[in-house]
């Protein structure tokens, strides 16, 4: 479907933006006929105001500058009394164990929004194909209901051990039995976007002409968006096209406004 790349045959394309009517398929076979003046390919875009690096520290410090200064505080607090750190410290030890889960399951989260995105810029537009990088696996159907029969058949000693520890503990077990009932609607997977984006068309309304660009010169990336937010596109480019990118779009949006706050710094 792509004209931009060759993807594997287990991608598939989204039809959203046809079906609801954002663009249609000569939109993109008019850019697709344009020569191109960029093309250009990103495998690992990450298209967030800071880098990941520095996201993932931040998020890093967040949870552990605390931790690790009630922790040192009772250290100190335990040698001054004469008392073993251990006894003192063991809730900390499990805390410690909780932060190392709860930032794992955030940089696998945060790993999700990679892209791999390949951009064409022509005289009348930008082409996109862009598709979020997931294991192999999210790319098919995915259907819930063998996650529902596991549930059912966990759910079993679950009622069991809540019968013999304390009855109480019967209303957690009774909601993993009736969850397991809930029909979930399957999930077609993941799917690659294949978008067309024009510049300003003379008969467009104010508002959704594109009015804003965001410029991020360390994170090369360049955020283009109308007034009332409904036509955008954020490009990432590379070290060695970002200023000749930066100087086509600003002449080319010549009404544009270069926000004196940007959206990426």
């Amino acid at each position: 479907m792509s004209h931009l790349i060759q993807r594997p045959d287990y991608i598939q394309y989204s039809q959203v933006g046809l079906e609801k009517g954002r663009y249609t398929v000569e939109d993109r076979e008019k850019l697709e006929d344009e020569p191109a003046i960029f093309q250009w390919e990103v495998p690992y875009a990450f298209m967030f105001e800071e880098g990941p690096i520095k996201l993932h520290l931040k998020a890093l410090s967040i949870m552990c500058v605390p931790y690790l200064l009630c922790f040192l505080y009772s250290i100190y607090n335990s040698i001054n009394h004469n008392r073993s750190p251990w006894e003192d410290n063991g809730i900390f030890v499990f805390f410690g164990v909780f932060i190392v889960f709860a930032y794992s399951l955030f940089w696998y989260i945060s790993r999700t929004q990679y892209y791999h995105v390949v951009y064409k810029i022509t005289e009348s537009g930008i082409l996109r194909d862009v598709l979020k990088r997931y294991p192999k696996f999210r790319y098919r159907k995915q259907d819930p209901a063998k996650l529902m029969y596991f549930l059912r058949f966990v759910s079993i000693p679950l009622i069991i051990m809540a019968l013999v520890i304390d009855p109480l503990l019967l209303a957690g077990a009774a909601g993993a039995v009736f969850l397991s009932f809930v029909r979930f609607p399957a999930d077609e997977g993941e799917r690659a976007d294949y978008i067309p984006s024009f510049w300003n068309k003379p008969n467009l309304p104010e508002e959704k002409k594109l009015s804003y660009i965001n410029i991020s010169n360390k994170r090369k990336i360049i955020d283009v968006l109308s007034k009332d937010g409904s036509k955008g596109v954020i490009i990432q480019c590379t070290s060695n096209n970002f200023e000749e990118v930066k100087t086509f779009i600003i002449n080319k949006l010549p009404n544009a406004e270069l926000d004196d706050v940007p959206a990426y710094t």
